[in-house]
């Protein structure tokens, strides 16, 4: 008898195979989505720490010097013309946006005409189908923020962007406090002999925008050296040369007080005349306001007045050695004063 065996057969239908190729085309679009995604978010995250860690570095500049590290009423670049970000930080944006000329920069800053008021701004490519959404995230993740077309001293600011326009995502920061707390106690004080330049410090505006007024105030320290001009001028042992046959007169002083000229630029009056008498040199380097005061001495003695720099070479009697105490501050608007203070004497 014979006997016939049917072979079984093993494997897959296609339904079965469709079924596999869907689940995997699935997990491939969400994979993709998810990468899509985190990559988007990744370049938020980034740009908001960026641009926080340029509002923070502004505001530690500002800590230091009483003004923002762009120029008031102008739109700069990161570090230039200031530094006050590490060197090569922030050449770019995660957006690709940024300048790439020299210097590169991903952001821009810029400060208020007033200067109360410092901006960082990040531009958005126009062509991204997400632009709406990433822009409104922005704004929701930085301090004092806002949306608009172009970065500027006085943004417009717009309530949405659209895809295929300009869109720029502004945040800001006001002076901080501890500048406008301590802008009225002292800047700056040291000693000076009579006819020294004093730095002009610069000064922040309070948060209505009114800028604060340098001031300096000079006290002698010490007064010496009053006298006549030598008898024998010119005489043995009366010379430039050697003054120990010299024959002179000391008058006890009567009165001597400090003032102080210029304060405008750096070529401050001099002490005896009318005329400009430049700061400059490595002594006098101000970088900020480029501004000096001429601090003087003025002596009275019983013979009469000593002009400060007086030559006994040149028919004068007399010259003033001494130093002089110089204090300068920040004066904010409608500072409150002291009474007034009178003597009256019979």
């Amino acid at each position: 008898m014979k006997t016939t065996m049917k072979e079984k057969m093993k494997g897959v239908t296609l339904i079965e195979i469709m079924l596999v190729l869907v689940v995997v085309s699935m997990l491939i679009v969400m994979g993709v989505n998810y990468t899509q995604q985190q990559v988007l978010t990744n370049k938020i995250d980034k740009t908001v720490v960026d641009m926080q860690q340029i509002l923070n570095g502004a505001l530690t500049y500002y800590v230091q010097h009483s003004t923002w590290p762009c120029p008031s009423g102008s739109t700069c670049r990161i570090n230039d013309p200031t530094v006050f970000m590490p060197v090569g930080s922030l050449a770019a944006n995660p957006w690709g946006t940024g300048w790439t000329s020299s210097p590169a920069s991903g952001y821009a800053v810029a400060q208020s005409t007033d200067g109360s008021i410092f901006y960082v701004f990040v531009s958005l490519p126009s062509s991204m189908t997400s632009l709406p959404a990433v822009a409104q995230t922005l704004t929701g993740k930085l301090p004092l923020s806002f949306l608009t077309s172009a970065y500027s001293t006085a943004p417009t600011t717009l309530g949405s962007c659209t895809t295929g326009s300009s869109c720029w995502v502004g945040a800001s920061v006001t002076i901080p406090g501890q500048n406008l707390n301590n802008a009225g106690n002292i800047s700056f004080a040291g000693l000076y002999k009579t006819g020294g330049c004093v730095p002009v410090p610069t000064c922040p505006v309070d948060l209505k925008g009114n800028a604060m007024t340098a001031q300096v105030m000079v006290v002698p320290a010490s007064v010496s050296g009053v006298y006549d001009a030598p008898s024998n001028n010119g005489g043995t042992n009366c010379t430039s040369s050697s003054q120990t046959g010299c024959s002179v007169n000391v008058y006890p002083l009567s009165s001597f007080t400090a003032f102080a000229t210029g304060g405008t630029d750096n070529t401050p009056k001099g002490c005896t005349t009318t005329t400009d008498d430049p700061c400059y040199g490595t002594d006098y380097n101000d970088q900020l306001t480029g501004k000096y005061w001429r601090v003087c001495l003025s002596v009275t003695t019983q013979k009469g007045t000593v002009s400060p720099g007086s030559s006994s070479a040149t028919n004068a009697w007399g010259a003033v050695e001494g130093t002089v105490m110089a204090v300068t501050r920040c004066a904010p608007q409608n500072e409150t004063t002291g009474s007034s203070f009178s003597v009256w004497s019979q």
